[in-house]
């Protein structure tokens, strides 16, 4: 949740002014505050991203690769798109 906060500063530090100048009625703050369930929507997002790059990888453990096969399809896992050179690829 703290990472949406984060994300969110602006709004959080906007509804927490308001509390406090008006007459401490936390209500508001508190609606804001309970509406951080889209942080959960976020989380498992990112979650399921780290879990389909780990069942990739455990897939691929039984293939053959090499480094530079490696660092190419972690780029491309990490949504890579652009020109490739071979500066980006480790060879200098």
């Amino acid at each position: 949740m703290s990472g949406q906060i984060r994300q969110e500063r602006k709004d959080y530090y906007a509804i927490l002014e308001a509390t406090q100048k008006r007459d401490m009625d936390i209500t508001p703050w508190l609606l804001w505050f309970l509406g951080l369930d889209r942080a959960f929507d976020g989380a498992e997002l990112v979650l399921g991203k780290a879990i389909q790059k780990a069942r990739f990888w455990d897939n691929l453990a039984r293939q053959s690769i090499n480094e530079r096969q490696r660092v190419l399809l972690k780029r491309l896992l990490d949504r890579f798109w652009g020109k490739l050179t071979s500066i980006q690829m480790g060879e200098a």
